[in-house]
């Protein structure tokens, strides 16, 4: 149990760090190709990326995580398998692609002129779509065995190459095909790499019935969560495009960009470190529960102060990085850290329900969100516009949140004390936060930096009393033997 402790800290640890590397390319990237663009080219992107991510998620069956929790996670067989029907699949949903493009734009070109594009733009970046499917199963491999180093790196590079190709094409002819040459780029490197710097047996065509049954069993709920993932995350696009003008779409799209940075790194580690943990104890339910529990607090801690850090410093924050043109962006991104705060709350529940192989709770989780969307989204947006749908689109967040903790709670765990706790510090560290920055000058730099420190200290205080209180237990342990 230390040796996979050690090997979890060590892959948080670089999980956090390559988090922070990659939002700061992602940050520098979108900064450049905000004054390179126009608003309405990233409205445009964001329904291209909603139905290229629709084609991939609704035929997903789990491939990635069924490597990682099962016990054949590293027979050649069972890995070549789902290398096979990985490839099929991609094959499939590139065609699909080129079928679905003169649909979406004659559906979109009504209210946006510049969606008639799409009938080019879909079928080409649904290429990317074949490139992923051919990438190796050595990157699933690699998180099996928590090589959260290696996996980094690969990642920064990926990213590094999509964002100098967007960048220099956007520089020599700034229009829409540069993000689309970008996320080609991206899924080539990812395909070209994994089967090339990675280590491991080389995937080759196979079909072994065993390995496809289970990857079947195991999938079967996976299919219906991550389809309804799909449109838990992404109804919102596909409904603002109908309902707002595309330049404000394109703005909404970077403080959405900007809102997913604090828990995206809690988020990352609850992937790529807490479910991998998790599984490995998924035949020892006592310590697999014990663990959950010791995992959650530090989750809380790092999620709270990096929401509340942020949500006072969001206006400023944008006036700095961005023109005038995205400054609506300012107010969108605080709506959208209230939804953020419930992911961080909600983020080990799924880790914990999806280790233990229950792939039909974490389903209902996200059907409890997109009902939350379907409803609440388009009744904010009847009684206070825009702004109402932000909060009905947070208010769908703890929906999800609230199905999977009475999930998590009928399996013997309960965390609604600690919730509430962490909660309440949040709205009383945001509120510190924008009262400092309003006495600071209001939404400037220097109102920026007194607002996000403000909002973090009541968060480094409580984790200082954490620290005490497990040292403090630590001690009693190691003497209550003698």
């Amino acid at each position: 149990m230390r040796a996979l402790r050690r090997r979890a800290l060590g892959g948080s640890a670089w999980t956090i760090a390559g988090y922070a590397a990659s939002n700061v390319l992602r940050l520098a990237g979108n900064i450049i190709l905000a004054r390179l663009l126009f608003p309405e080219a990233f409205g445009l992107m964001a329904i291209i990326h909603v139905f290229i991510q629709g084609l991939w998620l609704f035929t997903d069956v789990g491939i990635s995580p069924a490597i990682v929790q099962s016990p054949r996670g590293d027979d050649p067989r069972y890995l070549n398998t789902a290398w096979t029907f990985q490839l099929v699949r991609g094959t499939t949903l590139c065609l699909i692609s080129f079928l679905i493009a003169w649909p979406v734009a004659a559906l979109y070109s009504g209210s946006e002129p510049l969606a008639r594009d799409l009938i080019w733009y879909l079928p080409v970046t649904g290429l990317s779509a074949l490139l992923d499917g051919a990438v190796s199963t050595r990157v699933f491999v690699y998180g099996r065995h928590l090589r959260i180093r290696q996996l980094t790196f690969f990642e920064l590079t990926l990213q590094l190459g999509s964002l100098l190709v967007m960048v220099g094409f956007a520089w020599v002819h700034p229009s829409v095909w540069a993000l689309v040459a970008g996320a080609l780029t991206k899924s080539a490197l990812r395909l070209v790499i994994s089967h090339t710097l990675l280590e491991g047996p080389a995937n080759r065509p196979a079909w072994d019935p065993a390995a496809a049954r289970a990857l079947f069993t195991f999938g079967k709920w996976v299919f219906v969560s991550t389809m309804l993932t799909f449109l838990a995350t992404q109804a919102d696009r596909l409904i603002f495009g109908g309902l707002v003008p595309w330049s404000l779409l394109g703005v909404y799209g970077i403080a959405a960009a900007l809102a997913a940075m604090p828990v995206g790194a809690l988020l990352q580690v609850g992937t790529k470190v807490v479910f991998p943990t998790l599984s490995r104890l998924r035949d020892r339910e006592a310590e697999l529960l014990r663990e959950a529990r010791r995992v959650r607090l530090p989750l809380l801690l790092g999620g709270g102060a990096l929401v509340s850090a942020m949500l006072p410093a969001g206006p400023a924050l944008i006036g700095l990085l961005y023109d005038a043109r995205y400054a609506d962006a300012g107010w969108i991104l605080q709506l959208l850290l209230l939804g953020a705060w419930f992911q961080v709350l909600e983020a080990p529940n799924t880790a914990l329900l999806l280790a233990r192989g229950e792939t039909r709770a974490v389903a209902a989780g996200n059907l409890a969100k997109l009902l939350g969307i379907l409803g609440l989204l388009p009744a904010g947006f009847w009684l206070a516009g825009f702004p109402g749908a932000l909060v009905g689109l947070a208010l769908a967040d703890a929906c999800k949140y609230a199905t999977t903790s009475g999930l998590v709670r009928l399996r013997g765990l309960r965390f609604v004390r600690l919730d509430v706790s962490a909660t309440a510090l949040v709205l009383v560290a945001c509120a510190l936060g924008l009262g400092a920055e309003a006495l600071a000058g209001g939404p400037t730099p220097v109102g920026m930096v007194a607002g996000g420190l403000t909002g973090v200290a009541p968060w480094a205080a409580a984790a200082g009393l954490a620290w005490r209180v497990h040292a403090g237990r630590g001690a009693a342990g190691v003497a209550a033997p003698a």
